[in-house]
């Protein structure tokens, strides 16, 4: 194999480890935020079903209080008709005006009954959903540190390496490798497994497969890419 092809592959190994590594690095810095955020969510969501069932509670408080005025009401017309003191009439009226009222609202308070039962389900849910990003965020908030520590320490270490191989490349062929990179391609190396060319899978011709083994950087005739054997 020729030192150069050698040398590319090993290079696109690095350049795909510190890929890896900047990848990792940025879901961690932003592991934290992301945690506040859904915890802030989470606080949001049970806020707004405790300010639900705080409306749904005056509310039935003023059904209530008319459910009681309606009441009154009523017994005041049966006793006219029980008493005869009064207008019968009228009483008669107001009794059955009382009584379709009484019904309607006892139904609207049992319909916020139901609905309070539902609130108060579904804010239990939401207090242990949001104790649960609580936790998970302090979890990360702890682990975070040890985590980018150590995901920088080992771009650190990598880096180096990368800069060394890259500097033994002949400019040409480093130029080419970075041309590759820098492209819509994003890969500079493939491999010629099967016959064929792993980065777009052309089959690659004989003779260009013994020139390789020859020891001669060929690229692929299908993608431009360095080919490796193996």
């Amino acid at each position: 194999m020729h030192p150069d092809l050698a040398r590319v592959g090993r290079l696109a190994e690095l350049d795909a480890e510190l890929e890896r590594l900047g990848k990792e690095l940025a879901v961690a810095r932003n592991a934290v935020a992301e945690t506040e955020r859904v915890e802030k969510e989470a606080m949001a969501h049970r806020d707004r079903l405790q300010a639900e069932l705080l409306a749904a509670s005056a509310e039935e408080r003023a059904l209530q209080r008319q459910l009681d005025d309606y009441r009154a009401k009523q017994q005041s017309a049966m006793r006219i008709l029980e008493t005869g003191a009064g207008n019968p009439d009228a009483a008669e009226r107001q009794l059955a005006q009382c009584s379709a009222i009484l019904d309607d609202i006892e139904t609207k308070l049992l319909e916020m009954f139901e609905r309070q039962d539902g609130l108060r389900a579904s804010l239990n849910a939401a207090e242990t959903e949001l104790a649960k990003a609580g936790a998970e965020r302090m979890r990360v908030a702890t682990e975070t540190p040890v985590t980018l520590a150590r995901l920088e320490a080992e771009e650190h270490a990598t880096q180096p390496k990368r800069t060394s191989i890259a500097d033994e490349l002949s400019l040409e062929v480093r130029q080419r490798y970075d041309m590759l990179r820098a492209g819509k391609k994003k890969v500079a190396v493939a491999r010629l497994v099967d016959g064929s060319c792993t980065g777009c899978q052309m089959t690659v011709p004989a003779q260009h497969i013994s020139d390789l083994r020859r020891g001669l950087m060929e690229p692929c005739r299908g993608c431009g890419r360095f080919l490796l054997i193996g």
